[in-house]
Parts: structure tokens; sequence; C-alpha cells
């Protein structure tokens, strides 16, 4: 209002006279201290849109970068957070010290710019970590679908972690079967309906196929599967599991194996190892009876 008088008396004097002159500097003044409060109440717009100006957000334990939102790396950030207290839980270790990246890249092609480098790296699943790099980062890619897209993030998590706190060859198997277990934790209702469809479909690949074929040759049906059948070794299958455990992490032979695999120490006489190796046939009929169970 203020602004608004002194404009119209500006209007009102004669031009150029002494009086005109007065209520213009007064009306600068007056239009200066309006600017001064507006910059200090709004919060100024700074381009996010290219890769090299992303979103950055620093968790505790991460970094994830993104051009779509603050709110994205935000949420993101903080639901990996939850996983990892979980990853930890099941292997019992710590968390690395040092901060970790998400990389979450704005489509599939900026996705796979970075990725081509480093040779092969999965497409299928959404995400990759560089075996080549000591920071390890997680590659991914921009989705609409929240839940997907904390699915790709985790399973590369948990690539990252193994990398990190793990170094060293571990067999496909074993980290594919962590990664994609701890995805599914986004949506166990739907995975554990989708092994049911693929089983009646015909598109169920046999456990021996789980574990012997490359990476290259994993699809949909496999990581669905190797993720399930973890989760049926850790919770379901009761030589596999700890039958008096209520909630959370179990202490059977499957955590057992975990703990003991990861660090690529001895796993003689441990009963995954043995479904694994000598009664696989037995394994695959077990396990696929499970996929049809309600």
């Amino acid at each position: 209002m203020r602004t608004l008088l002194l404009s119209l008396l500006a209007l009102q004097t004669p031009p150029g006279s002494e009086a005109e002159q007065r209520v213009r500097a007064r009306l600068d003044r007056v239009i200066a201290d309006q600017q001064k409060r507006l910059e200090g109440e709004v919060e100024l717009w700074h381009d996010h849109s290219t890769w090299e100006n992303a979103w950055e957000y620093h968790s505790r334990h991460y970094l994830v970068r993104n051009t779509r939102s603050y709110h994205v790396g935000q949420q993101l950030a903080l639901d990996l957070e939850q996983m990892l207290d979980r990853y930890c839980e099941l292997l019992d270790c710590s968390a690395p010290s040092s901060e970790m990246s998400i990389l979450v890249f704005p489509d599939l092609q900026a996705y796979n710019d970075f990725g081509n480098p480093y040779g092969y790296h999965s497409s299928n699943y959404g995400s990759f970590v560089p075996e080549d790099r000591s920071d390890a980062p997680v590659a991914t890619f921009y989705t609409s679908n929240r839940v997907l897209l904390n699915m790709w993030a985790t399973h590369g998590a948990v690539h990252q972690i193994l990398q990190l706190d793990f170094p060293g060859t571990h067999p496909t198997p074993l980290v594919e079967g962590l990664a994609s277990y701890f995805a599914s934790h986004w949506n166990f209702k739907y995975e554990r309906t989708r092994l049911r469809q693929l089983v009646q479909a015909g598109q169920y690949a046999p456990v021996q196929d789980l574990l012997n074929g490359p990476l290259d040759a994993y699809d949909e049906a496999h990581y669905i599967e190797i993720g399930m059948l973890f989760s049926y070794l850790l919770f379901f299958r009761e030589d596999t599991c700890d039958p008096d455990a209520t909630d959370g992490i179990t202490e059977g032979p499957a955590v057992q194996y975990l703990r003991l695999a990861v660090r690529g120490q001895d796993l003689s006489g441990n009963a995954v190892q043995e479904l694994f190796t000598a009664q696989t046939p037995a394994l695959n009929k077990d396990f696929r009876a499970f996929a049809l169970s309600e």
C-alpha cells in the first residue's frame, strides 16, 4: 500500500520539481526494502535439470544424486538407510565408514551411457555397480514408480555393500540371491504371486539353473526365483530357518550360510551348502511345491 501511495503521489507532483525528486527517492528506498524482504522469504530457483547440476541429498550413509527433485533423493536415501540396517543385521557387519553414492540417472539412455565404459551392466534389473571402482557407486535411473525405483536401488545397494564390506569374488547366485531377496522387501506380496505365476505358466527356471547359470543369462524370472529362494530358506524351510524365531532375522543354518559365504569361509556341514550341492534336485522339488502353495 505504501508503494502504491508513493507512486500516485509521484504522478501528481510537477515533473522535475524538488518535491517529485524527494518522492521518487523515497519510493526507490521503499522498493529496495521490499525487494530485500522478498528475497529473504523466497527460495530462488536453481536449475538441477542436468547431471552436472543434479540435486544431491546426504543422509547418514548415502549420497543420492538425481535430476528430478530434492524430495526424490531424500526419500530414496532414507529408505536405503532402513535397508542398510537390515543388511548389517543379516550379514552381521557394520556400515562402511565412507559415504556411499547412489546415482539416479534421468533415463535409460543416460544410465547406459554411464555404464558402457564398464562393460557388461544389467539393464534388465535397472541397477549395477562398477566392479573396478573403489567407491562402488550404484547406478540406476529414474522411474515414477516409487516401489520399482526402491527395488532397483536396493538391488544395487546390496552389490555395493558386498563390494565395500566383503571385497573379493562371490558366486553369482550368492550376490544375486541377496540382492533380489532384499529388493523383494518393497513388494513381497507381488514377488510371491509372481513366483506362483511363473510355475503355472511353465516359465519356472529349475534351481540348478539359478545356481549354475552365468549372470548374463539372468532375466526377470531368475531374479524373482533367486530372491524368493533365499526367503524360502531363511523363513519357510524347516531345516534351514530358525523355528523358534518370532520376528526379525533368524539364527538358523541359512543365516549362518550367508554370513560364512560372504566372508569366503568354510561351509562344510552347513545344511544350505548341502542343498546347493548334493541335494539340489530335492531342493528344486521342494521349492517348486512352495511356489505353488498359498
